[in-house]
């Protein structure tokens, strides 16, 4: 009698493991999906020797929440498990023992057509088997898993030969496990034929590892055909191809050469392009022909034969190459500057521009030559003043590399002038708090740059104008009593000039009242301004002994009153006045200071 469970994972464990008798045959062949349990299929030790376990076209998903394989056989029974689906869900922390089909002795094992994915082990062994009858592990495909693909950790003691009865060990199974083994064997007396597997390790010593013996490259036997290369790049029906096309294909693991043909027909009756040599999956192919549709294939092959051709691929070339038109500077231009500009028409399919800049219309000699510039625009320089210099561009598209273009010619400008400063003149004292600087004007001019600054060195910059257009510029208001110095120079089509020369001048004095000394004097006092005679400013000192009210005038020979100077109350102390005669004409004044009972007069000569 036999059993078929479709129901869900507790009745099947239920089952194995009520401790009964069994011996009848369980099958799981009801396209089952058992997900996220403990362990979805368990036989433990309740099973007889003439127990049967066929698993079959079921997928099975170890847990990442639970510890537990997808399968785990724990019993004397025989096995059979095909066309299954082993894998753990992506996510989690998974224990690293949820394998997919766990094995402890078994009668008869086979496992064949499985897919096993993102799992630790995909077949372990854990326990012996001393006699078993039948050990069949083909066909599978085992890929991601991170500790690798079949684990043999003890042994299978009868000995076991490719070349007869019915015991085939490992074979024809495909395995992509990156950085893990692929089949691992614990024990040195294990013998277990392998033979036939395929693996994508480039060392091959990650194929089949043997504790004891280390590599063992003795039982690796490819298939007489590996598997057939599957076109990637360029896309099928790709258009606008470059005319030396870079072709890639998937990689065989077995394969040792590639064979690759190419043609302008999909019969390959006449090849533009062989080469059976190739040691990886992607190759260069030589120059082709513009505006051209061609077709490609590929097979693999290694020491027992080649594949089957793969599927085949087209692709058209791109039209030849357009040559860049010459846009700015323009053929014979003169006064060019000496940092410039180069421009040109966009060309289509576009790698990447070639330009050369030189003294010579045969470009023997080169300034520049810039052969990946990617955009419609180059700006080189400083060039020489006053050179001439010949310019040119081609263009590396998916098409090939163009002619050269039309070759333009230009004349950098003459070194620029030195601007040459007129006012205020060098040395200038008593200058305005606002005031006019003025220089020559230079030929092919862009701007002036104008500094001001409190040193000459000008590390502390009162002015920084870089783009006057004329030649003269108010600046102002100035501190009085202050030395500034200044200097020009000019931008030009040419360039740069050198800086002018340096010239300084100094602003007029202040006007107004000045604490000296806030100490009590001990009477009130006026003294005699200094300088006198003076041209448009003079000092005046004077002593307060108690605060007060002071009033301090100038008046004029008849008497009149010229300007008042101080007029309120003053606290105690001595002062300093500087006053500025502006817009009085030269004569005898005099200065009247009152402050309280206290009044004195002093003479005062303005000389303009």
């Amino acid at each position: 009698m036999g059993f078929e469970l479709d129901a869900c994972v507790a009745v099947i464990d239920s089952f194995f493991q009520e401790g009964g008798h069994i011996d009848h045959t369980i099958n799981i062949n009801q396209f089952n999906d058992f997900k996220q349990c403990d362990t979805p299929i368990k036989a433990k030790h309740t099973m007889e020797d003439h127990s049967d376990v066929t698993i079959t076209h079921s997928t099975i998903r170890a847990s990442v929440l639970h510890w537990g394989d997808c399968v785990r056989l724990w019993a004397p029974c025989t096995v059979m498990i095909r066309d299954c689906i082993f894998y753990r869900a992506e996510g989690g922390e998974a224990p690293t023992d949820n394998h997919g089909i766990s094995i402890n002795g078994c009668n008869s094992l086979v496992i064949e057509n499985n897919r096993f994915m993102r799992l630790p082990w995909a077949i372990i062994n854990k326990g012996e088997s001393d006699y078993p009858d039948l050990v069949r592990i083909e066909n599978n495909r085992i890929t991601d898993c991170e500790l690798g693909g079949i684990r043999i950790r003890y042994r299978f003691k009868k000995n076991m030969d490719m070349g007869g009865g019915d015991l085939n060990g490992l074979g024809n199974n495909y395995f992509n496990n990156p950085n893990t083994y692929d089949i691992y064997m614990d024990d040195s007396y294990v013998d277990m034929p392998a033979k036939y597997n395929w693996w994508t390790h480039a060392d091959p010593d990650q194929g089949i590892w043997d504790k004891l013996d280390d590599p063992i490259l003795g039982r690796v036997n490819y298939r007489s055909k590996p598997n057939t290369p599957e076109p990637i790049m360029p896309p099928n029906d790709a258009v606008d191809q470059s005319i030396t096309p870079q072709l890639v294909w998937s990689p065989c693991g077995g394969a040792k050469k590639y064979h690759l043909q190419v043609s302008g027909s999909n019969s390959f009756s006449q090849l533009v392009y062989e080469n059976a040599l190739i040691n990886q999956s992607e190759i260069t192919v030589p120059l082709l022909a513009n505006s051209k549709r061609f077709y490609w294939r590929v097979n693999a092959v290694n020491d027992e034969g080649a594949s089957e051709w793969s599927e085949v691929f087209t692709f058209g070339t791109s039209d030849p190459p357009m040559i860049p038109v010459l846009l700015s500077p323009p053929d014979s231009l003169r006064n060019a500057a000496s940092n410039i500009a180069f421009s040109w028409k966009p060309v289509p399919n576009l790698i990447g521009y070639h330009l050369q800049v030189s003294k010579t219309s045969t470009f023997d000699q080169t300034i520049y030559d810039m052969a990946s510039v990617v955009s419609t625009k180059q700006e080189i320089g400083p060039l020489e003043f006053g050179a001439i210099y010949f310019w040119r561009v081609r263009a590396d598209t998916r098409g090939g590399t163009s002619a050269w273009s039309e070759i333009f010619t230009f004349r950098t400008a003459d070194p620029p002038m030195i601007p040459v400063l007129i006012s205020p003149p060098d040395g200038l004292r008593n200058a305005a708090s606002s005031i006019a600087l003025s220089w020559n004007p230079v030929p092919n001019l862009i701007g002036y740059h104008l500094q001001v600054s409190k040193t000459s060195s000008f590390d502390q910059m009162v002015f920084e104008m870089p783009s006057v257009t004329k030649t003269e510029q108010e600046i102002g208001p100035l501190k009085f009593s202050t030395a500034y110095y200044w200097r020009v120079r000019a931008n030009t089509s040419g360039g740069m000039s050198d800086w002018s020369k340096i010239w300084f001048f100094i602003t007029e004095e202040t006007s107004g009242l000045s604490l000296l000394e806030s100490a009590t004097p001990k009477e009130n006092g006026l003294h005699q301004n200094y300088p006198n005679p003076f041209n448009h400013s003079t000092s005046i000192r004077f002593s307060i002994a108690t605060p007060c009210h002071v009033t301090m005038k100038i008046y004029n020979l008849t008497g009149g009153e010229a300007e008042s100077l101080i007029d309120g109350e003053m606290p105690a102390g001595t002062y300093h006045f500087i006053w500025q005669a502006k817009g009085l004409p030269s004569g005898i004044y005099f200065i009247r200071l009152a402050a309280g009972d206290f009044i004195d007069t002093r003479k005062l000569i303005l000389d303009k």
